[in-house]
């Protein structure tokens, strides 16, 4: 069996079952398959073995720092209100890249194409997370929207039950209603926007 064949097979059923394990997610942690294959990709390509790891583990580290770092900046320096968030993110990008690639004097991080695995692998999280979080909010608001306007169709039925009550009992159609309203209570869409209200507070 030639290397690229025998690399086919193991890297095919590794790929497998990695992906059967992180969909299933047993541990709950919410882990990424595509960053599993970033990280192998990584360390083939570092030379493999007990160098190519520590190679590869030191390299992605240093470039999860900058990612972090880069990341911290656009978000909470504030530059991204005055500049503009595309012109903001790209300065930072520039200076975090750059630094980071000048961290490859040292020896230890000197593996290039594993500190951008590293970064990208990190801004690519966190982007994902973020946009989970964008759909969520966006689901549970047209919900809200959806069961307001439940609410609406349900008090113009009773509003249109009211009115021919009382068209009859003008008439002479049926005798006068004696039942006390109660007092109004909340909709359940009312309840859901209270609810969304307080998880954003939150």
């Amino acid at each position: 069996m030639g290397i690229v064949t025998a690399l086919a097979v193991s890297i095919g059923l590794l790929g497998g079952v990695a992906t059967y394990l992180y969909l299933s997610d047993f541990l709950g942690l919410g882990l990424q398959i595509w960053a599993a294959f970033i990280a192998w990709a990584s360390f083939y390509h570092c030379g493999g073995k007990i160098g190519g790891f520590t190679k590869s583990v030191l390299a992605n580290l240093w470039g999860i720092v900058w990612a972090v770092l880069t990341l911290l900046a656009i978000t909470k320096l504030g530059f991204a209100d005055t500049l503009g968030l595309p012109i903001w993110a790209g300065i930072c990008v520039a200076i975090g890249v750059g630094l980071m690639i000048l961290g490859s004097n040292i020896p230890i991080f000197s593996a290039i194409p594993a500190t951008v695995y590293g970064y990208a692998a990190t801004t690519g999280a966190a982007d994902f997370r973020r946009r989970r979080q964008a759909d969520a909010a966006g689901r549970a608001q047209s919900g809200c929207r959806g069961r307001a306007l439940d609410d609406r169709r349900r008090n113009l039925r009773t509003d249109l039950r009211g009115i021919r009550r009382g068209a009859g009992e003008v008439v002479g159609l049926r005798e006068p209603s004696t039942t006390v309203a109660g007092p109004a209570r909340a909709g359940p869409a009312q309840r859901c926007c209270v609810q969304h209200r307080a998880r954003c507070a939150r």
